[in-house]
């Protein structure tokens, strides 16, 4: 099975799964919830249109209705007693069925014989229009007298502060005929009650609605009984009565002439000037854009209710209701009403909840991703300490134990393992570590020929130090030797093979192969020779005896691997060529140096070293002799010479 192309990191992973395991979940309690609110919101707004709609068409015939009612009784009275309307008790009895509407402007009787008597009530309108009418007259009464009067036929008018008290009288002459209106024509020929058109109000010049009641007297029609409603007076009941604080009401005909509306639309679409004049406003000629949008889209669909969106992208909902066929009126009642109103606090909740629900789950991926980067911060730490570990990187340690129990036992289980590498390493060569880590194949015992440099290190008089200084003081300026050794060659990547009383054996070119050997072997030599300068100098001052170094290097072939049995085992190099450079280092006591170099590390190093020639030698245990030098120091890239000077011993 191959491996996955991508790997995630801990925290991110945890993260992710968290998210699905509560996202899903949570995205569908949300759209569940949205929807269902949704559903409501569309029930409720079916339902408040439905009353709307109901109570709309309900109060306007009610506002007709009303007057139809008082007229109705009273040509019934006037049926069986039409003589009381000319005597004084006939102007109560009109009051009367005046005020019991408030609706009702003007209540009027009108007889065949051109008698007609009236009861007005009094506003600005009147008062503006007869500067006669005193400032304090609230309610006004008029009888004309009948055609035998002829020429002399005279309106008389009485004015009221507050009926029946009489503030202020006069006559004047008049031709007025109530039989040429058409609401009473329509009455008479019809025998039965007639609402009009808006027509001019003859005392005012204002619009008004005529309601004319024929009264029947023996099967012989003798007059009407006629009630005035101004169109003020409607718009502002129908102002009154919008079915929210958005909506409009709108009194039509059939053919679409606007009859009344509510009092905020009464300015705008009353009527309408064109060149030829001024003339009623239609559903599809006024002054705004969502009523003739609402008529056309009415007769495309033929439809009376619908919900549709206007081209300023308000949404609307219109009802086309007729009048009831009992006030025998070809009028409707057209209902608008922005579907806000209805459900646009639930909307608003909605969406409120949606924006809380998107935030809070915001807050929930942050801080699942804050939970989940605490929770894999302490595998991640040991992911990290585990990678230096392979890499032999010991710098550095874990920041604090994790609060999950099974992570702080991996915890507790790297740092074991890393003191214990970490310990390994410092008794076996570190490129054996390295390699030990990095190939995962266990330690097995061989050998191999390699070309090495090898290098051997030894203390002057170790054994006069040994028997005259205190034995902590000795252990310290040895250790002090060891580090400047060691260290000087790992600087150089060389591998330290073991320590031999004050000795140190080391090489280059195994386990890692290294181009240049026998120059970095060299190197390490010089170095460590200063550092035993330095520490000499710091030793001198606090009184402690010197200490100085004898270096020998050999470049030659041998055998470098495991070594030792299936239990225990030593990375190391044999051979001859390890031998030469132990005798070298002891050669230096002949000679009086402190670095010796064999022929062959000057041969494998080129002209990059400083060294003077000693002449030929030979070792024990080897036949043959061979030339030897004493490293003086090594060219710097800057072509200066860096030269050590070897005092003799």
């Amino acid at each position: 099975m191959s491996p996955l192309p991508i790997k995630l990191r801990l925290s991110t992973a945890i993260c992710t799964a968290l998210i699905l395991l509560v996202l899903p979940g949570f995205v569908f309690v949300l759209a569940f919830s949205y929807q269902r609110n949704r559903l409501a919101s569309l029930r409720i707004l079916a339902d408040s249109i439905q009353r709307s709609q109901f109570t709309s068409i309900k109060q306007s015939q009610s506002y007709l209705q009303e007057p139809s009612k008082a007229i109705s009784l009273l040509a019934n009275f006037a049926v069986y007693q039409p003589h009381l309307f000319r005597e004084p008790a006939g102007p109560e009895l009109l009051y009367q069925g005046l005020i019991s509407a408030d609706q009702i402007d003007a209540l009027y009787i009108s007889f065949e014989d051109g008698y007609h008597r009236v009861v007005t009530r009094v506003d600005d309108t009147r008062r503006r229009s007869d500067p006669q009418i005193p400032h304090a007259a609230n309610w006004h009464t008029s009888f004309v007298d009948p055609f035998r009067f002829g020429l002399n036929r005279r309106r008389h008018r009485i004015f009221f502060d507050h009926w029946p008290n009489r503030i202020a009288n006069y006559s004047v002459s008049t031709s007025l005929d109530m039989r040429t209106l058409n609401h009473y024509k329509y009455a008479k020929a019809t025998r039965r009650l007639f609402i009009s058109q808006p027509i001019i109000n003859p005392d005012t010049g204002s619009l008004v609605i005529a309601l004319a009641m024929p009264i029947v007297y023996r099967n012989n029609f003798i007059g009407i009984i006629g009630a005035n409603i101004t169109m003020d007076s409607l718009s502002s009941f129908l102002e009154q009565n919008r079915a929210s604080p958005n909506s409009h009401l709108i009194v039509a005909d059939t053919k679409g002439t606007i009859i009344a509306q509510s009092t905020s639309l009464s300015r705008s679409i009353s009527t309408i000037k064109l060149s030829q004049g001024t003339y009623p406003s239609t559903l599809l000629n006024n002054d705004h854009n969502w009523l003739r949008e609402a008529y056309l889209y009415r007769f495309k669909h033929k439809r009376d209710s619908f919900i549709f969106k206007s081209s300023k992208g308000q949404e609307l909902s219109i009802s086309f209701i007729n009048f009831s066929p009992e006030l025998r009126v070809p009028w409707q009642v057209i209902v608008a009403t922005p579907t806000h109103d209805f459900v646009g606090e639930l909307q608003q909740t909605t969406r409120f909840l949606t924006i809380l629900s998107v935030t809070i789950l915001l807050l929930e991926i942050f801080f699942i991703s804050i939970l989940s980067g605490r929770l894999a911060r302490g595998v991640e730490q040991v992911t990290d300490q585990l990678r230096n570990i392979r890499e032999l990187n010991f710098f550095g340690q874990l920041k604090r134990s994790s609060f999950i129990r099974e992570v702080a036992d991996l915890e507790s289980g790297t740092l074991l393992l890393r003191s214990a590498l970490q310990s390994f390493a410092n008794y076996v060569p570190l490129g054996v570590v390295q390699q030990l880590v990095r190939t995962r194949q266990p330690l097995v015992v061989g050998m191999e020929p390699r070309p090495l440099s090898i290098l051997f290190a030894d203390l002057v008089d170790f054994s006069s130090h040994a028997e005259c200084m205190e034995p902590t003081d000795l252990v310290s300026q040895v250790s002090a030797y060891f580090a400047a050794v060691t260290d000087s060659i790992c600087e150089q990547d060389g591998t330290v093979d073991k320590f031999i009383g004050d000795a140190v054996m080391a090489f280059w070119g195994a386990p890692l192969s290294i181009e240049n050997h026998a120059l970095c072997a060299c190197t390490a030599a010089l170095n460590a020779v200063s550092r035993m300068e330095s520490l000499n100098l710091d030793w001198l001052s606090t009184g402690k005896p010197e200490m100085h170094l004898r270096i020998g290097i050999h470049t030659d072939t041998v055998l470098v691997g495991n070594i030792g049995s299936t239990n225990r085992l030593s990375y190391t190099a044999m051979g001859d060529g390890v031998n030469v450079a132990s005798r070298l280092e002891g050669k230096n006591k002949e000679y009086g140096t402190t670095i010796i170099i064999s022929d062959s590390v000057l041969r494998s190093a080129g002209d990059s070293l400083i060294s003077r020639p000693l002449g030929m030698t030979h070792v024990k245990g080897r036949r043959g002799s061979f030339l030897v030098h004493e490293l003086l120091g090594i060219h710097c890239p800057n072509d200066h010479d860096t030269v050590i000077t070897t005092p003799p011993f």
